[in-house]
């Protein structure tokens, strides 16, 4: 399990802080995959922020892009599975993709 305990700078803020501590420093996208590598059946990944919100311009560290867009594709990967693959009981076994467009 990772915990991304980071945040805005101010409450209901779009921007934060692009400090990542280790991730920052040369070398950072290792220690990165070294924690997903070195898991032996999965990796869950807590985040207390959305990874739009981390702004590339203003870092030059590769593990930093590699985190907001490992993040990006796993949300993604998880609505798609939510709202397309997965059946829902409540709505009859139907996707909810299915309901949305009428073809349920």
């Amino acid at each position: 399990m990772m915990s991304l305990s980071y945040g805005p700078t101010e409450q209901g803020g779009r921007t934060m802080s692009m400090n990542f501590g280790p991730l920052n420093k040369q070398g950072g996208e290792r220690r990165l995959n070294v924690a997903v590598t070195r898991a032996t059946s999965k990796v869950i990944v807590l985040s207390s922020f959305d990874p739009g919100m981390v702004d590339l311009s203003r870092t030059q560290a590769r593990a930093v892009e590699h985190l907001k867009t490992t993040s990006k594709r796993t949300i993604e990967a998880f609505v798609d599975h939510y709202n397309h693959q997965r059946y829902h009981e409540s709505i009859n076994n139907l996707t909810r993709a299915y309901v949305y467009f009428g073809c349920g």
